[in-house]
């Protein structure tokens, strides 16, 4: 479904930081659910969401995240490469079968932070807009995950997505 390609975009974060920068990031290997709002596309209503997001190393520097996400009208699966590079940065691949491509995004973390970028302008029926998405994080289990998009042609921004998750039970897969 095209409207939940911003939620699918969305979900890059849960990649643990290396030992040397410990942060948050370190215990986000596991089982997450989030509620919130998302916005199907521009100019769109905000409504309500609910995400489930399962999180594993994939080896030392990647991890697989598999998840879905679901309106009342509809649900969207995806799934995100996240892998460390030098210098503490962060990539991520979304892909998902509502997007019509896979989406690159770079990060970096910073302190309780996370900043993401969209690596390339979005299509978004028709208009390009870059994205930026920023989690914030509240302790082990616990993180706000917040999506703009801003539209190039005017500098237009409205809010995508505005999540709140919690750790799902103890264990960690």
């Amino acid at each position: 479904m095209r409207g939940l390609r911003a939620m699918a975009c969305s979900l890059v974060v849960l990649l643990p930081a290396t030992a040397a920068a410990a942060s948050p990031l370190d215990t986000l290997i596991g089982v997450w659910r989030g509620k919130g709002m998302v916005r199907e596309r521009p100019g769109a209503t905000l409504e309500r969401a609910a995400c489930r997001l399962t999180a594993r190393a994939a080896d030392d520097t990647r991890i697989s995240v598999t998840g879905r996400c679901g309106t009342a009208g509809g649900t969207a699966r995806f799934s995100i490469t996240l892998r460390r590079r030098p210098g503490g940065r962060i990539d991520a691949v979304v892909s998902s079968p509502t997007l019509p491509e896979d989406i690159g995004y770079g990060g970096t973390v910073s302190g309780n932070r996370l900043s993401f970028g969209a690596t390339a302008p979005l299509d978004i029926d028709g208009e390009q807009y870059s994205s930026r998405v920023v989690f914030t994080f509240d302790g082990d289990d616990r993180f706000v995950m917040v999506e703009s998009a801003t539209r190039l042609a005017d500098g237009e921004r409205q809010i995508f997505f505005d999540m709140r998750y919690k750790r799902e039970g103890e264990t960690q897969p």
